[in-house]
Order: structure tokens, then C-alpha cells, then sequence
């Protein structure tokens, strides 16, 4: 399992992601915006970035966030 960890690096332009990093980011007004490194055409995309993308892409899928959501909340009251 991945260790989550958080990095902040900010200026008043906004926050800075470590080079090679991707991220999915929640904007004030609850859209998604997918960040990605660049990546040369024949090297692999690590999972976790893969990951990302296919978050980005079922976004719109209101049963699909709906049955996300409840599996993290299935999985916040099994740990209390």
C-alpha cells in the first residue's frame, strides 16, 4: 500500500508540485483539474499515476462517486 504523505510547497502564484509528481486537485469550486509529469512516449506510467486518471475520468459519474464515497465511509466506521 502506498504511504500518503503531504508536501506543501506554495508562493503566492499558487503550489509548486515536486518535479516528476502528478496530482489530482480539488479547485475551490469542486472541479478537478489532473496535473501530470511528463512522460516520454515509450516509458511507463506508473500505476499510482494511472490511478489518477481513471479517478479524473469516472468524476463525472455521479453512481460511481456515490459508490466511492460510501466504501470510504464503510471503511472510516470499521477503523472507529
Amino acid at each position: 500500500m502506498s504511504k500518503i504523505t503531504r508536501q506543501v510547497a506554495s508562493t503566492d502564484h499558487g503550489t509548486v508540485l515536486p518535479p516528476d509528481s502528478s496530482a489530482l486537485v480539488v479547485d475551490g469550486d469542486g472541479s478537478l483539474s489532473l496535473l501530470l509529469a511528463e512522460y516520454a512516449d515509450d516509458a511507463d506510467v506508473p500505476i499510482m499515476v494511472q490511478l489518477l486518471a481513471a479517478v479524473a475520468l469516472r468524476s463525472d459519474d455521479d453512481e460511481w462517486v456515490a459508490e466511492t464515497l460510501a466504501i470510504l465511509d464503510e471503511s472510516h466506521h470499521a477503523l472507529t
